[in-house]
């Protein structure tokens, strides 16, 4: 009796692990939707769009962006002062689930039509990228980001 009582639980556990996977797998592709359409939105300048994407409680690395509003100033900001500006995903390196409803999209991105202070037009950067996604009950939102660029190493 011991045995099957046994056999019945590791099935059990089995069972609601392979449901979590599946779970885990329709969240990724979920992120990963979201993660297109920022880019693709970004990419045609569209700013509000853009923001419904964000959670409310979006904030960058620093802290200078804080809430969809202040993000939505920032992005107009950027999209008149940086006219050509696009991105573009180069690699995922990976999702990492830290709870059930919060996760961390990292990647590989480049930006291209950037300038700096005099409008000069910038080289191409490349950075890599973490991004913190969120779920609601209508979807997973970006919450927080953090971009570091990657450096050229002269071999």
């Amino acid at each position: 009796m011991r045995a099957k009582i046994a056999v019945a639980s590791l099935c059990a556990i089995l069972g609601a692990g392979t449901l979590a996977a599946d779970d885990r797998t329709e969240d990724e592709a979920a992120i990963r939707d979201v993660v297109e359409q920022i880019n693709t939105i970004h990419n045609r300048h569209e700013v509000e769009p853009l923001v419904a994407l964000f959670d409310e409680t979006a904030e960058n690395w620093t802290g200078s962006i804080r809430g969809r509003t202040a993000y939505e100033q920032a992005i107009t900001g950027l999209f008149d002062q940086e006219p050509n500006r696009l991105q573009e995903e180069l690699e995922e390196v990976g999702i990492v689930f830290v709870t059930d409803d919060v996760a961390i999209y990292k990647s590989r991105r480049q930006v291209t039509g950037e300038v700096d202070s005099a409008g000069k037009q910038l080289p191409p950067q490349t950075v890599n990228l973490a991004r913190i996604f969120v779920k609601r009950e209508d979807g997973w939102f970006l919450s927080a980001w953090f971009a570091m660029p990657v450096i050229p190493t002269h071999e």
